[in-house]
């Protein structure tokens, strides 16, 4: 879905991007906070 929808389809192998941190960590946060929930 997520190539469809952005330009991430048209890169090749080894080509540079930018990603943004803070919506990646917000993620991350996100499923480590869900995967301790499951621990309990």
């Amino acid at each position: 879905h997520t190539l469809g929808q952005t330009t991430l389809g048209g890169l090749k192998a080894g080509k540079r991007v930018n990603l943004e941190m803070d919506m990646i960590g917000k993620y991350v946060q996100r499923v480590l906070s869900l995967q301790g929930e499951g621990r309990r």
